[in-house]
């Protein structure tokens, strides 16, 4: 189990509503408001700003990183840079 300190980042995160219910399950040390329509915004404390990157990336535009906005940039260029592997302008290599 993880327990929050005073050094961590804290993040701002908005929710789905098809993933609100498993994120209060597995996340109960946030802090959860609900929002109109069943999505939720999550308050996290972590200790590794490299994780919440991986997480929000892994939930492919059902989680959005509201804060903070340095993190946000970084999530910005991550999504990006998979982009350009992804997006079918590449050149075709052989394995």
């Amino acid at each position: 189990m993880y327990f929050p300190t005073s050094r961590d980042l804290r993040v701002k995160l908005r929710i789905a509503p098809d993933l609100a219910r498993w994120v209060r399950e597995e996340h109960p040390a946030g802090k959860v408001r609900p929002l109109p329509g069943g999505g939720l915004i999550l308050h996290l404390s972590v200790s590794q700003p490299q994780w919440v990157v991986s997480w929000v990336m892994s939930h492919a535009g059902k989680v959005e990183l509201l804060a903070p906005e340095a993190l946000r940039k970084k999530i910005a260029l991550a999504c990006r840079e998979a982009g350009e592997k992804y997006g079918g302008n590449r050149k075709q290599r052989s394995p």
